[in-house]
Parts: C-alpha cells; sequence; structure tokens
C-alpha cells in the first residue's frame, strides 16, 4: 500500500490519554479524506467519545467474562520470555528499523520497542547463568567478570560498525569482561577507534605485548550513517538508539563530512591491516555477525582465536 494511502496506528499512542485522543483526530481526518463517509460527528467531539470508547472504567472486577481496560494485559506473564526469545524479537525489530527509517512515525514506535526489549534481555543477564535453548543447541551465558594478569587483544572498528555487538558477543563466549579504549590488564579484550580516536589504545611501546587483534568491519555507507548516528546523539544529549536522527541532519552532515568519513574508513582498515601479520589477526564482517546461517560460524571462529590467545 502506497505510504500516502495507509494509515498507522500505535497502539501504545492510542491508549495514551496525552496522545490518544489526537491519534483518534488524525485517524477520522485520514478516513474521511479516504472515502465517502458522512461526517457525522463534530471535531470538538472525538476526544469525548475517546474517552468513553478508550478509556473506560470498570466498577467492580468480574472473575470472568468483563472487559479489560485498554492498559490491562490480557495475558499472564508470570512465566517470563526466555533471553532467546527476547533476543530473536530484538533482531527482528532492527531489521525492521533499517526497512523503515523513512517514516518517523513507525521508527519512533520500533525504538521504543526495541528499548524495552533489551531492558527486559539486561534485566534477565543479571540472573546469572542462563540456560539457553535455541535451534542451535543448549548453552550457558553467564555475567562477566573482570580476571586479573590477562593481555588483551586489540579489538579494532570504524566507529558504527557495531563494537558493542562484537564485545556481547566475546563476554559471553568467554565470561570476561572487556574494555574500551583504554588498555587494562584485567578484560580479554579493549576496543578501539584508532586512528579515528587518537587518544584510543593503539600499537606501541607500552603495548608490544598485545599481539592479536579483531578487525570488525561493516559496509561503509551503513557504518558511515551509524556513526553520523552516535555524534547527533551525543551532540543533542539523547540517549542512545533511542530516536533516528533527523533527515535534514544527516543529509546535512552527509554531503559535509562523506569525503572525509569514507577517507577514515579507508585509512582505519588499511592501518589495521598492515599493523599486523595475519597469523595474529582475524577479520570478521558486521554482516556475517547478523547473518541467521554465518553468524554462528563466526563465532566459532572468533572463539578458536581467542582461545590461541590465552
Amino acid at each position: 500500500v502506497p505510504i500516502n494511502s495507509r494509515f498507522v496506528v500505535i497502539h501504545e499512542t492510542l491508549i495514551e490519554p496525552r496522545s490518544g485522543p489526537q491519534e483518534t483526530s488524525d485517524m477520522v481526518d485520514f478516513i474521511r479524506k479516504m472515502t465517502n463517509i458522512p461526517k457525522f460527528v463534530h471535531d470538538s467531539e472525538i476526544p469525548c467519545i475517546w474517552h468513553e470508547v478508550l478509556n473506560f472504567q470498570v466498577e467492580a472486577p468480574k472473575p470472568e467474562g468483563r472487559r479489560l481496560q485498554a492498559n490491562e494485559e490480557s495475558v499472564d506473564y508470570s512465566k517470563p520470555y526466555s533471553y532467546v526469545q527476547l533476543d530473536k524479537v530484538a533482531s527482528v525489530l532492527t531489521n525492521m528499523i533499517d526497512e523503515y527509517s523513512y517514516d518517523q512515525k513507525i521508527l519512533s514506535a520500533l525504538l521504543v520497542y526495541r528499548a524495552k526489549i533489551m531492558e527486559r534481555m539486561a534485566a534477565i543477564k543479571g540472573n546469572d547463568p542462563i540456560l539457553v535453548h535455541n535451534s542451535h543447541g543448549t548453552c550457558m551465558v553467564t555475567t562477566p567478570h573482570y580476571e586479573e594478569g590477562l593481555t588483551p587483544i586489540i579489538q579494532a572498528s570504524y566507529p558504527g560498525s557495531g563494537s558493542q555487538m562484537m564485545r556481547d558477543l566475546i563476554e559471553a563466549i568467554t565470561g570476561i569482561r572487556t574494555a574500551e579504549s583504554r588498555r587494562r590488564n584485567d578484560v580479554v579484550s579493549v576496543k578501539t577507534l584508532y586512528p579515528y580516536r587518537t587518544l584510543d589504545v593503539a600499537p606501541g611501546f607500552f603495548n608490544r605485548d598485545m599481539t592479536r587483534m579483531i578487525i570488525l568491519v561493516r559496509y561503509p555507507l551503513n557504518a558511515i550513517a551509524s556513526n553520523f548516528a552516535h555524534i547527533y546523539w551525543l551532540e543533542n544529549n539523547i540517549p542512545p538508539h533511542s530516536m533516528q536522527p533527523p533527515k535534514e541532519a544527516w543529509e546535512k552532515w552527509r554531503d559535509e563530512n562523506f569525503l572525509n568519513e569514507i577517507n577514515a574508513w579507508v585509512d582505519h582498515f588499511m592501518y589495521w591491516i598492515n599493523a599486523f601479520k595475519p597469523v595474529n589477526r582475524i577479520i570478521v564482517s558486521y554482516e556475517s555477525m547478523y547473518h541467521a546461517e554465518k553468524g554462528p560460524k563466526q563465532a566459532l571462529r572468533l572463539a578458536l582465536f581467542i582461545k590461541g590467545s590465552h
């Protein structure tokens, strides 16, 4: 259905007293525009109708057969969703966010949904350990800890390439914490954006014992767009992944910085490729990590590489 021939109603917006009446009014305007339905109700009456229909009150709850209130759950959550189920939903929402980035209304709802899913996942992750069952088998996921006496692996990537996802995967594989920017000897790896961010950890005299490296690579156009999103959130004091930057802001930044950013993407890759011998580095693509079939194989490659480093 063409975008100008559809109206998307967000459930949470519709049942919210502050936004529900306006959402209803917008929906009615759309219906009138697209159909020949007579105008039986005046616009000023719509908020009253909304309160009557959606914001109803039940005087005395009945044990059975009663109508649920608009904001009342219809299922029993005494048995919560599993970590794997939530992770699957988060993955689906991420793909949808990429697909519907052009529609601000849908995008905003999807970002809120994903944030709520991530909160549930974080809560479950605190229950250590987690026994996970999925189509690939059974495994234990533990809360990572710090372990003294380690020589960390360098984890290098251009910003916007999925470094947090890589850190989460490394921590789940090893059960040991990772770090960012600065070297620590109680973590399994240290994320670095060097030379893009010049103060991050890099090869040199004081890090000469850090002889193993993971390079995470992402399709440059997507990585540059993701990098801008993080820049926009930081500059505007917005929580990460809570909203999509305005299209106008992205296009302005892209047009002003594109050549510098694509050169930085190339420089970053070439720097790290030449900094370590092939036997001491592993190259992982963001796209393969997210692929349903290739992802598990890449995780196994990564696990074997880390095992050979300690």
